[in-house]
């Protein structure tokens, strides 16, 4: 079954909000916004309230696949001149682009505001989430001002309650399950891309998940999709 995801335009938060509009009178189940938000107006910016507010509304969820940054101006871009070198250690740090998008949701109030919105964190897998989770808290306690006022609990806990997060062959965050949800993972393939693990899904799966309790890999491949798709 496939099911098509509305991309909002983020530059401009009211034509993003006419596309979302549009998108759920087509019968939508989900939009994809970029994983880094515009330069000049950052996802804590009340321009955004109205696609924040109409997803929730719907109960749509708001997915950011790597590699989706907003447009960067010509004079933010990186100089390295994309050898062999930086694009492996560039690979091996995607997860901190997303980082810095989720502490921003959680901690500038979005998540607060929004307490039935969900965002669906794509394709940087998730074994890194438990210890980056923490030191989130950490840094919660020992700066609370730095957190939009709204925000009345630890960081963690609202990722607990609005965040979904991809895995495709991620043995780490299948050992650390219950610290990041089991109910939050969703096994995902990325077809056809590159990094797909087609065709060999159906083995990866069994060495990903061998040890794992058939509801909880049941739970991590089907249910939680199946509930959040509605499908």
């Amino acid at each position: 079954m496939l099911i098509g995801a509305a991309l909002l335009p983020m530059h401009d938060p009211g034509v993003a909000l006419a596309t979302l509009q549009q998108a759920l009178e087509n019968g939508t189940k989900t939009a994809c916004i970029p994983c880094r938000a515009p330069a000049e107006r950052p996802y804590r910016n009340p321009a955004y309230e109205g696609v924040w507010s109409l997803a929730e509304e719907a109960g749509v969820p708001l997915a950011m696949h790597i590699g989706t940054n907003s447009h960067a101006p010509r004079s933010t871009r990186g100089t390295d001149g994309g050898s062999r070198a930086n694009s492996i250690a560039t690979y091996a740090a995607a997860a901190s682009v997303i980082q810095a998008t989720v502490a921003e949701l959680i901690c500038q109030g979005i998540t607060a505001r929004h307490p039935g919105l969900t965002f669906v964190v794509s394709e940087f897998n998730a074994g890194w989430l438990p210890n980056w989770l923490e030191r989130l808290d950490q840094g919660w306690l020992r700066d609370p001002p730095a957190a939009d006022p709204a925000v009345d609990r630890p960081p963690s806990s609202y990722w607990e309650t609005n965040f979904k997060v991809t895995i495709e062959d991620d043995r780490s965050a299948v050992l650390c399950r219950e610290l990041i949800g089991v109910d939050t993972i969703i096994w995902a393939n990325d077809y056809p891309h590159r990094d797909s693990t087609w065709p060999c899904s159906r083995s990866v799966v069994e060495s990903l998940m061998s040890d794992v309790p058939d509801g909880e890999r049941r739970q991590m491949t089907e249910a939680t999709a199946a509930q959040l798709y509605g499908i």
